[in-house]
C-alpha cells in the first residue's frame, strides 16, 4: 500500500493536539460546534430514503435481541 499524506485545509499550529490536527485536515475550525451541532444546523433524518423501514428494522432487531451493526460513510 502506498501511503499519501493529506495536506491540511487549515495549517497546523505548534500547539495543536491530535484532535485539532484531525479537524484541521478536514477544514473544521470549531470542534465543539462540529461534534455538538445546534438543532437548526442538523438536517431532518426523515429526508433520508427508506428511513422508516430502517427504524422499524432496528426496533425489531432490538426486540428480538439480534446483534446490530451500524456503519456510515462521512460523505
Amino acid at each position: 500500500m502506498k501511503w499519501k499524506q493529506k495536506t491540511p485545509v487549515i495549517p497546523f499550529e505548534s500547539y495543536d493536539n491530535t484532535y485539532s490536527k484531525l479537524a484541521k485536515l478536514n477544514g473544521i475550525t470549531n470542534i465543539d460546534q462540529f461534534l455538538n451541532p445546534l438543532s437548526n444546523v442538523i438536517c431532518d433524518s426523515y429526508l433520508l430514503k427508506n428511513i422508516n423501514e430502517l427504524a422499524s428494522r432496528i426496533i425489531l432487531s432490538i426486540r428480538n435481541r439480534e446483534p446490530i451493526t451500524i456503519t456510515g460513510d462521512p460523505d
